[in-house]
């Protein structure tokens, strides 16, 4: 069975489906979030996805909790100084933010941080 397989199937266990929710496909992502047994914190992170399919199939899922989307997703990294005045060159690295990663999401969505 392939990933996609596994990600449709209603029978998949919910641990499996919350390790799916980040895989790099987004066409699984989306799966997994179309998915009945998907665990409702999973939901919550495929609800905040980059990709709008995604986020879209979380929306369709009945299990999606409604405050799912009243989070504001993780800002991309951004500079602290304005790229336009001072060149990224001379930004010292210390001040450049990085967002977390999708598993790193996920993790604290599950309370394991």
């Amino acid at each position: 069975m392939s990933n996609e397989d596994f990600a449709r199937n209603p029978n998949t266990p919910p641990e499996a489906l919350a390790m799916l929710s980040t895989s790099p496909s987004a066409a699984v992502r989306r799966l997994v979030a179309l998915n009945p047994s998907t665990p409702v914190p999973a939901l919550r992170f495929l609800a905040a996805d980059e990709d709008r399919a995604v986020r879209e199939a979380a929306a369709g899922n009945p299990r999606t909790p409604d405050d799912a989307f009243a989070e504001v997703p993780p800002a991309p990294a951004s500079l602290t100084l304005n790229p336009e005045i001072v060149p990224a060159s001379f930004i010292p690295a210390s001040e450049v933010r990085q967002s977390p990663s999708l598993w790193q999401r996920l993790l604290a969505l599950l309370g394991r941080r």
